[in-house]
C-alpha cells in the first residue's frame, strides 16, 4: 500500500539523508513537518533529493523495507546501523566491552560502503538485548 502526503521542510535536508517528523511550536494543526534526523533518533523517512527549508514537498510512503542514505563512515556488509550526525547512517556504536552502546538499531547494511557513499539498508528497528539488561538491572536493583 502506498500513502502520499505533503510536508513542510524545517531546515535544509541534503539528498539521501535520514528524516524525522517534527512539530514546530507555531505549527498548523493540519500540516505535517519534517526535518533532518538527529543522532540516535529513529528516522521516519529518508530523502531522495535535496529539500530546501520551508518548501512544501510530496512524501510517498511505500512500505519498502530497503532504504538508501549516505554513510557517515565506512560500514561493512551486514552491519547493524543507527542514525548518526547530519542524518547519515553510521555503524551501531559499541562500548569497550563489546556490548552494544546504544539502545536500538535502525537496520542493517546490504553491502559494504565507504563514507560519503549511499548505502542500501534494511529498515528494521530493533531494541538491543543490552538495553533490556540495563532496564532489568534498574528494576531489580532499584536504580
Amino acid at each position: 500500500m502506498t500513502v502520499k502526503l505533503t510536508a513542510i521542510v524545517q531546515g535544509d535536508i541534503p539528498a539521501h539523508r535520514l528524516v524525522c517528523l517534527t512539530r514546530p511550536t507555531d505549527a498548523d494543526d493540519n500540516t505535517i513537518y519534517i526535518r533532518l534526523a538527529k543522532e540516535r533518533e529513529r528516522p521516519d523517512f529518508y530523502s531522495r533529493e535535496e529539500l530546501k527549508d520551508g518548501a512544501e514537498v510530496p512524501v510517498t510512503i511505500k512500505g519498502n523495507p530497503v532504504w538508501m542514505a549516505e554513510a557517515g563512515e565506512d560500514i561493512p556488509a551486514g552491519y547493524s546501523v543507527e542514525a548518526g550526525p547530519d542524518g547519515k547512517v553510521v555503524k551501531m556504536a559499541t562500548n569497550p566491552a563489546g556490548a552494544p552502546g546504544h539502545e536500538a538499531t535502525i537496520g542493517y547494511t546490504l553491502h559494504a560502503v565507504k563514507a560519503g557513499e549511499v548505502v542500501k539498508f534494511v529498515n528494521k528497528y530493533k531494541i538491543t538485548p543490552y538495553w533490556f539488561d540495563r532496564v532489568n538491572t534498574v528494576v531489580n536493583v532499584g536504580g
